[in-house]
């Protein structure tokens, strides 16, 4: 290796560390070996940094050499060679994604965010059959019920939270058939409170219905709003935003209503998506509850059913845009898209030194694939959703 690629490869996790990522994407394959051999002793600091470097090589002839890693028994590793392939959008990937599946590897649940990445249409079967390997019958509520009790028997949730990887692996595909069965976990042991740690399951569930659209789910996502864990809270409201649908407005003024830590919150999300302020006060505490109800009676009608706002208009990716200098942001464009922009900027913007650049790299990519997309349309990984289904028993 080259003093220069030793170098960058060393820059990496610094404050230089975009304009040596993006260098070493343009080298491409010849980088990932040793982005991988410098991750095997990366303090942790660094490791993420250098994982991230890895997946933002999406050439053709990386796959074979990604490949070598994912069976490497370096924990840091094998999980860096396997999200490399899942972003890398190889025609053999699938290949490679079912092979680890079929034998034994720690990183299934790896493999599996992998195939949901990768867009493959052939990981759908695949996948179906890693959900019965953990419920028998994945969409039947009694074997998910087993399931459960068994989880609770063995003190050992991974696999309800294996379960969800899976569906939400499925709903990047277009495959939303476990949506209502994960949104059953979403509620899971909230009532009886007999595990303190189940709160993870709800909130991986919780976090999966970002993805997810199928009945009941906007019942699970107001319920939510009532768990123990405030973490599980804000994640069903920033899942109602996605959705974008009037019904969260009413949601969200009852949680201002009543107080406490999420008031504030609710109070920016309704206007995120009603494009104003509730009452007209950006401050949450100096409106009152009569106030308001009278704001949002004389506005609701003017929003439809069915479709889905932000910013009080019809949803339209190109209105995030300007705002993608927010995680937040680059976390729902990639939900909407299926594209982590961030993760994928082109790398020449960014050794040009071009202001902007992921906000360009989304412009690009817009420019390219927008026309699939509808104003005020659901969409979840480039896929068209029926807002109405969520709202369905």
């Amino acid at each position: 290796m080259s003093d220069e690629f030793q170098q960058l490869i060393d820059r990496v996790g610094s404050d230089d560390d975009d304009s040596a990522s993006a260098r070493l994407a343009i080298i491409g394959a010849d980088a990932v070996a040793p982005l991988l051999e410098a991750l095997r002793g990366a303090a942790p600091n660094r490791m993420l940094a250098l994982a991230r470097a890895v997946s933002r090589i999406r050439v053709a002839d990386a796959l074979p050499r990604l490949e070598l890693f994912t069976r490497d028994p370096d924990y840091k590793v094998a999980p860096a060679a396997i999200d490399a392939i899942g972003y890398s959008r190889s025609g053999n990937a699938a290949r490679v994604l079912a092979d680890l599946l079929g034998g034994p590897t720690p990183h299934r649940d790896r493999v599996v965010r992998a195939f949901g990445e990768l867009g493959d249409p052939r990981g759908r079967e695949i996948l179906t059959a890693e959900a019965a390997r953990l419920v028998g019958d994945p969409q039947d509520a009694p074997a998910l019920e087993a399931a459960i009790r068994q989880a609770r028997e063995s003190e050992d949730p991974s696999g309800l939270r294996s379960y969800v990887t899976v569906g939400v692996a499925l709903a990047k595909l277009g495959d939303h058939t476990l949506a209502r069965p994960i949104g059953a976990l979403s509620e899971y042991d909230r009532a009886a409170q007999q595990d303190p740690e189940s709160y993870i399951v709800r909130l991986d569930a919780t976090h999966g219905l970002r993805l997810l659209v199928g009945p009941g789910i906007f019942t699970h996502l107001v319920d939510a709003l009532q768990d123990p864990s405030q973490e599980v809270q804000e994640a069903a409201m920033r899942t109602m935003l996605l959705l974008g649908a009037k019904q969260s407005v009413a949601v969200w003024l009852d949680v201002e209503c009543a107080g406490g830590p999420l008031a504030a919150l609710a109070h920016s999300m309704v206007h995120e998506l009603v494009g104003e302020w509730p009452a007209n006060n950006e401050l949450v505490e100096a409106v009152d509850d009569g106030q308001r109800r009278a704001w949002w009676a004389e506005r609701e009608s003017k929003f439809l059913a069915g479709t889905t706002y932000r910013f009080g208009r019809r949803a339209w990716p190109p209105d995030l845009l300007p705002h993608v200098d927010s995680q937040a942001v680059i976390d729902d464009l990639r939900v909407i898209a299926g594209v982590d922009f961030a993760l994928h900027v082109d790398p020449q913007l960014v050794l040009d030194g071009a202001p902007d650049a992921v906000q360009r790299t989304a412009a690009a990519w817009w420019d390219a694939n927008g026309s699939r997309f509808d104003r005020g349309g659901l969409y979840k990984y480039g896929h068209y959703q029926d807002l109405s289904l969520v709202f369905e028993s």
